[in-house]
């Protein structure tokens, strides 16, 4: 047997299989590179629309009642019910909105972390009013960015919870006599009628009258002002891009190292 022609043919079918493994290496490396640039894109879209949106509010001026037009609106005003308000869980008191949230603290790859496992929310419609006329809001569609009107944390060195919280979180299933052995933060969060609130949405026509929704504008209910939600709006953006940056040079690098690696760029 010859041995030259051998370790040629040997040789031979070694590039082949190097070749076939850089192929299969910079199929892969393209596959990762498109599903960056999949995601990169969808990150791209948030931020253009969190872009789109704070403009709109910029551009957008608070206007009386009164005045509300089909369109994009910013009013200020007080809560009125349109139905009986209901009675919050936890402070007892009468609203339009209630939001009671229980979370616990919990540890997972060395990371602390809060988890939530109570999220009650109730609703209904109610007006915002101003000396010019009222209003109805599609609660439904609405985003509620306010204060917490209770919050309290306990166990481990938290402190016990009240004996109103024990009875509230008891009725949930959570027992919490004396000390527990996890640590849970609650807050409840409330709208009643009178308070003061800025609403973002948008004013359509709906059975003969005006209800403020979500639709271009998005619509946002708060007690803490106009500029709070605003300056959201624009660290959204910026988050946004920064992401999109990031993302975008990853896709563009796998893809770049795919394509190298295919043709045989790297190899000895």
């Amino acid at each position: 047997m010859e041995i030259e022609p051998f370790l040629l043919k040997v040789t031979h079918y070694a590039d082949a299989a190097d070749v076939r493994a850089d192929v299969r290496v910079g199929v892969f490396l393209l596959i990762l590179g498109a599903v960056f640039l999949l995601i990169a894109i969808c990150c791209f879209i948030a931020l253009r629309n969190a872009r789109r949106r704070y403009r709109l509010m910029l551009a957008t001026e608070a206007s009386n009642v009164g005045a509300l037009t089909e369109g994009p609106c910013e009013i200020q005003g007080r809560i009125e019910s349109i139905d009986s308000p209901f009675t919050s869980p936890w402070t007892q008191q009468q609203c339009v909105y209630c939001e009671f949230l229980v979370e616990e603290k919990r540890k997972q790859n060395d990371a602390w972390y809060w988890h939530s496992i109570i999220n009650d929310v109730q609703k209904q419609s109610f007006k915002v009013t101003d000396p010019s006329g009222s209003v109805e809001i599609d609660p439904d569609e609405a985003k509620f960015d306010l204060k917490s009107v209770a919050h309290e944390q306990i166990g481990l060195l938290s402190g016990d919870a009240s004996s109103e919280l024990q009875t509230l979180l008891k009725d949930r299933d959570i027992e919490t006599t004396n000390r527990i052995s996890r640590e849970l933060r609650c807050s409840e969060k409330v709208l009643t009628t009178g308070d003061t609130v800025y609403v973002f949405g948008e004013a359509k026509r709906v059975d003969e009258k005006l209800v403020i929704c979500w639709g271009d504008m998005p619509l946002i209910v708060t007690d803490d002002g106009e500029r709070k939600v605003e300056e959201g709006y624009s660290k959204s953006a910026r988050g946004w891009m920064i992401a999109t940056i990031i993302l975008m040079v990853i896709a563009l690098a796998f893809i770049v190292a795919g394509i190298l690696k295919s043709i045989g760029f790297f190899r000895a």
